[in-house]
């Protein structure tokens, strides 16, 4: 039982440190986050997603988004609404990416 809870807690500072580096993203280089279903799309088409952070709350098909990332040797996190960060990520529209490079709109 100790053993699960500490799996739990390592797996919640991974979440807000995945979530917390998307965030600094978009602070820092906008043009290298996206976030929202239509823009992760376009990402995800260009090739540009290094990680796709989706909430477990996020209506769509979850695999879809993992294989699609991962044809493009990205990251795939689900992301818990238990945290702050993961509430934040669920009002941005439950998906968001690091991307490799900028795309244009």
């Amino acid at each position: 039982e100790k053993s699960q809870d500490i799996l739990a807690q390592e797996e919640i500072i991974e979440e807000k440190k995945i979530v917390g580096d998307f965030l600094t993203m978009l602070a820092k280089d906008s043009k290298k986050a996206a976030y929202g279903k239509e823009a992760v799309q376009k990402a995800l088409q260009f090739g540009a997603v290094d990680r796709l952070l989706i909430s477990e709350e996020f209506e769509e098909d979850h695999e879809k988004y993992e294989e699609a990332v991962e044809e493009i040797n990205g990251q795939f996190s689900i992301i818990s609404t238990d945290t702050d960060e993961g509430k934040s990520l669920k009002n941005l529209g439950g998906i968001a990416a690091i991307l490799r490079f900028p795309i244009s709109d």
